[in-house]
């Protein structure tokens, strides 16, 4: 049976971005980034997980009222990681993601960000 070498996890599945897009839909900002995290235990996270757990932090950062800037760092490095996105992720990114949470996704992926 061909599967994944010893030792390499399988990328995450779409059922476990889907659930993170719910949690984010609710408001659920650290569910989601928890979630996705403890999935990193059974799957490799791909750019659209990135690009979750960046856009949880980044809202969780505007939610909490902009106070916790390592929320806004911790976001950005993620952002950083995204290569590129899913088709059916990229095309509800309008619906899905804030102006705000867009504006800090876009300047992480300026060239020169750190």
């Amino acid at each position: 049976p061909a599967g994944p070498p010893p030792g390499v996890r399988p990328t995450v599945p779409v059922e476990v971005l889907r659930q993170a897009v719910r949690l984010y839909r609710q408001g659920a900002y650290r569910d989601a980034v928890r979630f996705l995290f403890e999935s990193q235990q059974t799957y490799e996270l791909d750019d659209s997980a990135y690009f979750l757990v960046g856009c949880s932090l980044a809202a969780q950062y505007f939610w909490e009222g902009q106070r916790d800037r390592r929320l806004l760092q911790e976001a950005r490095r993620y952002f950083q990681r995204v290569q590129t996105l899913h088709p059916g992720l990229e095309s509800v990114v309008p619906d899905l993601v804030s102006p705000k949470v867009r504006a800090v996704y876009e300047a992480a992926r300026r060239p020169g960000m750190e």
